[in-house]
């Protein structure tokens, strides 16, 4: 893995927006390896402050930050990934979802702090990034593609899953309920991100596929009892 330690001015402004004291050094490397299937650009950043304090980082992307311009081929994939709101949701769930689902169903999915985030998809994506604390120096890693996962590795995935979606479902629920009482007539978290209404024919492809598939399970779990509606 390469390793560098040149400045880089559009990565230093980003760290500057939530780290207090001023910054004595910063390693960047690659934040991922070919095959682990990445959407966009992964940068692991290892940050020392004059106090000492240190910060491990990753820094996600459409663009290349480290670049003073951006290359053809990145503006292209900046924009269709636009257009399907990716970075849109995975900072909605980050910045909203995962609070509003704690509060009214107590249950989110562990995820790693979120030290900053960004959403440029009306400027294309160009500007689009999100600021996680990297686990890897915790012993995480990515799964074996190849090797595949072991019967408890699966059991603890699907797990998750599983309580993930029907908190998602009882929010849903709950979040609906709400909305109709309240006389401001607020857009609940998961509508508005998720399953927002089109803006264009890419965006409206995304959203009746994904209305499709989630209300669909939503039928099958009500007619073999899963869920009870209150």
């Amino acid at each position: 893995m390469e390793e560098h330690q040149n400045k880089h001015p559009k990565v230093e402004t980003l760290l500057k927006k939530f780290i207090p004291e001023p910054i004595q050094q910063i390693r960047s490397s690659t934040g991922s390896k070919p095959g682990d299937n990445i959407i966009g650009k992964m940068l692991a950043l290892q940050i020392t402050t004059e106090s000492g304090k240190k910060y491990d980082l990753i820094l996600k992307s459409f663009v290349s930050l480290t670049e003073d311009e951006p290359n053809p081929m990145e503006l292209r994939f900046s924009k269709v990934m636009s257009a399907f709101r990716v970075f849109g949701n995975e900072l909605a769930y980050y910045d909203r979802v995962r609070p509003e689902m704690k509060k009214l169903v107590n249950y989110s999915l562990p995820t790693p702090q979120t030290y900053f985030s960004h959403n440029d998809d009306a400027g294309g994506g160009l500007k689009s990034c999100l600021i996680l604390e990297d686990l890897r120096p915790q012993g995480y890693k990515m799964a074996d593609k190849i090797g595949g996962l072991s019967s408890l590795e699966i059991f603890m995935v699907l797990e998750k899953i599983a309580k993930f979606h029907a908190a998602s479902y009882v929010y849903l629920e709950k979040a609906e309920i709400l909305k109709k009482s309240n006389a401001a007539d607020q857009e609940d978290v998961l509508t508005v991100h998720v399953f927002a209404k089109s803006n264009g024919i890419a965006d409206g492809v995304h959203t009746i596929f994904m209305n499709t598939i989630y209300f669909d399970m939503i039928d099958v779990l009500k007619e073999k009892k899963v869920f009870a509606t209150r």
